[in-house]
């Protein structure tokens, strides 16, 4: 697992960028070609268990490296996590099963674990660059980036191995 974890701080953003975009890319193709759902949502929850395997390696490796100089608690970044895997892995399996009004307090959850875990990365990331606390508008930038992936994962990704190469800040 930690050899998963490593990988996902220290590879170059355009080997990232392809592990995000090509399972729902072929995914999408094969279910239009098959007309197949199943697959579809196969591509999504591969989809989003990559988008959160990096979020999870990212934040807990620079935790683990610079927890002695944050003030930062990781535990809710962690039950975040959880949730959001929990969630994903239920919506996924019986979406056309339980009622969508029952789904609307679990989805708000989501909502605001996600923007959680958007937010702790993007906080992370930035009070380990400056070497302090940090503002919400130091780190409003990095967070928008997080948001969008596909398109941040350019800026951010170079960020992080930065980060993961330095041996002491």
């Amino acid at each position: 697992m930690m050899a998963i974890l490593s990988f996902f701080v220290s590879a170059p953003a355009w080997n990232i960028f392809l592990l995000i975009v090509l399972p729902i890319t072929v995914t999408m193709v094969i279910s239009a070609l098959t007309e197949s759902l199943i697959i579809l949502k196969i591509g999504a929850l591969l989809d989003f268990s990559i988008l959160l395997l990096w979020q999870y390696s990212v934040c807990t490796l620079i935790y683990e490296k610079y927890s002695s100089q944050l003030n930062v608690p990781i535990l809710w970044f962690k039950i975040s996590v959880s949730y959001l895997s929990i969630y994903y892995i239920i919506i996924s399996l019986f979406f056309d099963i339980i009622p969508i009004d029952y789904l609307e307090p679990l989805h708000m959850l989501y909502l605001a674990c996600n923007i959680y875990c958007l937010y702790f990365l993007s906080k992370l990331l930035v009070t380990v660059e400056k070497k302090s606390k940090v503002k919400f508008n130091e780190y409003f930038g990095t967070l928008i980036l997080a948001w969008i992936l596909i398109i941040g994962i350019w800026k951010l990704q170079p960020r992080i191995n930065r980060i993961i190469l330095i041996k002491n800040i």
